[in-house]
């Protein structure tokens, strides 16, 4: 098995308490990595043309070292009924989603804490 994308970014955090990591990458994906409570890790903003809720993360054992796992669920079909219309996806795929490669994320405070990410086409968002 060889991965075909690669991690660009990482910042590492606390909330609450609560240790994180949000890592960024080739696959335009920004991940919420939950170190105290492995499986709610999730991505917080997928990429284009992804499906919703296709993954789950896990912890495991190797070699004395706890991993947490990304897996793919077992049936992540959605019923046509609840897919979005490819339209509307077109035209606000700008807004929602990065087009190249995550390069950069770091958290603002300010009157409320503001994830800012960065990607290779030279865009830069700010998410609440």
């Amino acid at each position: 098995f060889q991965a075909s994308h690669y991690i660009s970014s990482l910042y590492c955090g606390t909330r609450d308490g609560n240790r994180f990591l949000i890592s960024g990458g080739s696959d335009q994906r920004l991940r919420l990595w939950d170190l105290q409570h492995p499986e709610d890790s999730h991505v917080l903003l997928n990429a284009p043309h992804d499906q919703l809720n296709a993954l789950k993360y896990r912890s495991r054992i190797v070699d004395g070292t706890t991993v947490i796992q990304e897996v793919c669920k077992a049936n992540t079909s959605v019923p046509p009924s609840l897919q979005e219309d490819n339209v509307y996806r077109t035209v606000e795929s700008r807004s929602f989603y990065h087009t190249a490669p995550i390069t950069d994320i770091t958290l603002v405070e300010a009157s409320r804490c503001y994830l800012v990410s960065s990607s290779a086409d030279g865009v830069i968002n700010v998410w609440k």
